[in-house]
């Protein structure tokens, strides 16, 4: 069964100041394999997933809440995001 969690559900990151919350997924043979993407929410401007982690540069202040989910593995997509493998809800806040 895939599984994907963070280690925390809350993390604050500095404005314009590259960042990287790492993600844990079980197995981990799927790392490379799968696509991420948000469900209820969004990603703060400047952030995306990489291999499973999130990584970027925060461009604009504020706080965003989301759950992440396995969108595809090996290009095969899930048709029904609210059926697929998920995170609890992330909360990321940017600051100056």
């Amino acid at each position: 069964m895939f599984e994907i969690t963070f280690a925390s559900k809350s993390y604050t990151l500095k404005l314009n100041e590259p960042a990287k919350i790492a993600s844990l997924i079980s197995p981990e043979s799927c790392r490379f394999a799968i696509t991420l993407d948000t469900i209820n929410g969004h990603l703060p401007q400047g952030l995306s997933f990489s291999n499973g982690d999130i990584t970027g540069t925060p461009t604009s202040l504020g706080t965003s809440s989301f759950n992440v989910y396995m969108a595809s593995i090996d290009g095969y997509e899930k048709p029904i995001p609210m059926v697929a493998p998920r995170s609890g809800t992330i909360t990321i806040t940017v600051v100056p």
